[in-house]
C-alpha cells in the first residue's frame, strides 16, 4: 500500500490568499480533508501534515513526511491574482501543479494528472511549473507536487467550486489515481 502525505496549504496565523469570505487555508484544509478520505477509499494510507486551523513551518511539513516514509507528497493550494483591478486584464483563472523537476516522478505524474485535474476549472489548466525554490517540493524525500486548485479570487470558476470542497477533493484524488498508477506500472 502507498502512503500518500497531504499537505493542506497555510493555517494557522498564515491565511494564505484570501477573497472576500473566502480563505485558502480554510478551504485548502477541507479540500485536503475530502483528498484524503477519497484516497484512501482507493486504498493509500495516507498522512496529513495539519487537521486544524494550525500552522506548521514548511520544514515541518518535509519533514513528517520524510519521517513517516512518504511515498508521496500533495500540497493542496489556491492561487490568486497578483492585480486583479488592473484594468484591461482578463480575471485569472485556472488550475497549474508545481513540481521541483521535468526529471522527477512529480513532474511524470503531474503532465498525466492534467487532462482530469482540469475538471476543477474546465477549459482553465495553467500546466505544469518547475518550482525547485518551493521548500514543499525541495525538502522532501519522496516525489512532489504543489496543486493550485484555482484562482480564489475568479468570480466565475473558483467561488462555486471553493464553496464545495469536496467535489474539489474527489477530483483531485481520482486524477492523482489514475495518473500515480500509470506511472508505477511503467517499466525502468
Amino acid at each position: 500500500m502507498k502512503k500518500i502525505c497531504i499537505d493542506p496549504g497555510h493555517g494557522g496565523r498564515h491565511p494564505g490568499a484570501v477573497s472576500g469570505d473566502l480563505v485558502e487555508k480554510d478551504i485548502a484544509l477541507k479540500i485536503s480533508m475530502a483528498l484524503r478520505a477519497s484516497l484512501e477509499a482507493r486504498g493509500y494510507e495516507t498522512v496529513m501534515t495539519r487537521v486544524s486551523d494550525a500552522y506548521v513551518s514548511i520544514r515541518k511539513r518535509a519533514a513528517w513526511a520524510n519521517l513517516e516514509r512518504c511515498d508521496f507528497f500533495i500540497s493542496v493550494h489556491l492561487n490568486a491574482d497578483p492585480d486583479p483591478d488592473e484594468p484591461g486584464m482578463h480575471e485569472a483563472s485556472g488550475e497549474e501543479i508545481l513540481v521541483y523537476s521535468v526529471r522527477s516522478a512529480g513532474y511524470a505524474v503531474a503532465v498525466s494528472m492534467l487532462p482530469e485535474i482540469d475538471k476543477l476549472v474546465p477549459g482553465a489548466i495553467r500546466g505544469v511549473k518547475i518550482r525547485p525554490d518551493l521548500g514543499v517540493l525541495s525538502y522532501t524525500q519522496m516525489p512532489a507536487m504543489l496543486i493550485e486548485c484555482g484562482f480564489i479570487d475568479n468570480k466565475v470558476g473558483g467561488k462555486s467550486l471553493f464553496k464545495r470542497p469536496e467535489v474539489a477533493g474527489e477530483i483531485v484524488a481520482q486524477a492523482f489515481d489514475q495518473a500515480y498508477r500509470a506511472y508505477l506500472e511503467q517499466p525502468r
